[in-house]
């Protein structure tokens, strides 16, 4: 039996107090009279499975029939609709087989619409990262598993906070076990010193995405990636080989190679000594903040460590992008429409909440 918050702790208060007034319930609940009734009636719906009914005897209300079956009741999680696309999208990243509708309805206690309108939502995000749903029986992701493989691992950082990825508690995320991660976590950290500085959450990434080596498969782009990048692949894949056990391919590890390299190695504010750097990344950012100073009347070049501030948070949002946010939406518009007026609108608006 799946119950509300407010079901359950209805529910406690009979067991515990056996008969309640309307008032005694307002006040347990924390809610209105009107909101009471609506609950016990929802509760007697719940519990009309069981055997057990709410009765009304002389202003008060308790508990009658098989009591002795409310030994074992699950409470149902109210999700935010951003956590279900969230947990949504997860599901059909990981999933072999077709998502079916019901079984969404039945996980996340909404309506058929509700979850149309999710899957609409989701379908139209995923096409920004090349995946592409399909429905036949069920829903699911068509797309090659490389894709899937970086756009799990974005998923998975923005919903694992860093205080509970430090201390191992991934919550609703298990497809990699909280082994591999630690051994992921210890190995990228002893080499990170040789890489450029860049933020935590980015780190988390490049952890999850090396606990992550040999889900799916992955595809190699021509583009050469620098010494910086290789050697540091494969000193961490040997000894990451060495702690799982486990056997990773040239293929793996010019792919690790490829991802910090684009997303960190020649991602720099200060790129002139660098073996190669993305020129049009640096340009886009230093023309978006260009921008944003006009827009602000804000002269970010003359404060260092404020245009520092702002390279490192647009450079982290467009690696590891809120798959259901704001922020990427806009970076989005601004990097596919630069001349885009109304992006750069946006964009003074989104700076003055940075630094702000």
């Amino acid at each position: 039996m799946l119950l509300t918050k407010r079901e359950e702790q209805l529910l406690k208060a009979f067991l515990e107090f056996g008969k309640l007034s309307i008032d005694n319930i307002s006040d347990i609940l924390k809610v209105s009279k009107r909101t009471v009734y609506r609950t016990i009636a929802d509760l007697t719906d719940s519990l009309a499975t069981l055997d057990v009914d709410i009765v009304k005897e002389e202003n008060k209300y308790q508990l009658l029939g098989n009591l002795e079956n409310l030994s074992d009741f699950t409470t149902q999680v109210a999700y935010t609709r951003n956590e279900r696309l969230n947990l949504i999208t997860y599901q059909l990243l990981i999933s072999d087989e077709e998502v079916t509708n019901d079984d969404l309805q039945e996980q996340f206690a909404v309506s058929n619409v509700t979850i149309i309108q999710d899957i609409a939502d989701i379908e139209k995000r995923l096409k920004d990262f090349d995946l592409i749903l399909e429905r036949k029986k069920g829903y699911f992701l068509s797309s090659p598993t490389h894709n899937k493989r970086r756009v799990l691992a974005i998923l998975l950082t923005n919903n694992i906070s860093l205080p509970n990825f430090w201390k191992h508690d991934y919550n609703h995320f298990t497809i990699v076990s909280s082994e591999q991660l630690k051994q992921a976590t210890e190995v990228f950290q002893r080499y990170q010193k040789e890489l450029p500085e860049f933020d935590a959450k980015l780190t988390q990434f490049f952890i999850i995405l090396l606990a992550l080596t040999n889900w799916g498969q992955v595809e190699l782009r021509a583009t050469p990636v620098t010494k910086v990048s290789l050697e540091f692949s494969q000193k961490v894949f040997a000894d990451f080989s060495r702690m799982s056990g486990q056997f990773y391919s040239l293929k793996e590890i010019l792919y690790y190679a490829e991802m910090v390299d684009e997303l960190a190695v020649k991602r720099q504010e200060t790129p002139l000594f660098n073996e190669n750097f993305d020129s049009e990344f640096f340009y886009n950012v230093s023309n978006l903040i260009d921008k944003v100073a006009r827009y602000t009347k804000i002269n970010f070049a003359k404060d260092q460590v404020l245009f520092k501030f702002l390279f490192n948070h647009i450079r982290l949002n467009l690696a590891v992008p809120l798959i259901f946010g704001l922020c990427q939406v806009i970076l989005g518009k601004f990097f596919k429409s630069p001349k885009s007026i109304s992006s750069f609108v946006q964009l003074g608006y989104l700076s003055l909440r940075l630094v702000g």
